[in-house]
C-alpha cells in the first residue's frame, strides 16, 4: 500500500477505522525499524566485530551512553516536529481566518 493511502491523499473512499490501522502499523514498523537501526549502531560502536564471551563493565557502559545519547536525540527530534505542525496548524488556520474576513468586505 503506497504513503499517498495511508495519509488519506486517495481520491477513492477509504473507510476511517481501515485508514487509522494502517497508519498505527506503519508507525510501528517505523518504530521497529528505529529500534534495529539504534541496535546495530549501538553494536557496531560499543562491540566491534569481535563480541566477548561476557559483557564487561565499560561495553555495558558504552551501550548504556549510546542508547541514551540517541533516545534524547530522537525526543528533541520529536519535539521539534511537533512544535513546527502547531505552528503550521496555527500559521493555516490565520491565514483562513484573513481570508473569510477580506471575503466579508
Amino acid at each position: 500500500m503506497d504513503d499517498d493511502l495511508l495519509k488519506g491523499n486517495s481520491n477513492s473512499s477509504i473507510d476511517p477505522q481501515l485508514q487509522k490501522l494502517l497508519e498505527t502499523e506503519s508507525q510501528r514498523q517505523q518504530f521497529q525499524y528505529l529500534v534495529s537501526m539504534l541496535t546495530g549502531n549501538c553494536w557496531d560502536m560499543c562491540i566491534g566485530d569481535k563480541p566477548g564471551s561476557k559483557l564487561d563493565e565499560k561495553t555495558s557502559t558504552c551501550i548504556t551512553n549510546c542508547v541514551n545519547r540517541l533516545i534524547d536525540g530522537s525526543t528533541l527530534i520529536i519535539q521539534r516536529l511537533q512544535q513546527q505542525s502547531k505552528n503550521l496548524a496555527t500559521d493555516e488556520k490565520m491565514t483562513k481566518t484573513m481570508k473569510n474576513e477580506e471575503q466579508k468586505k
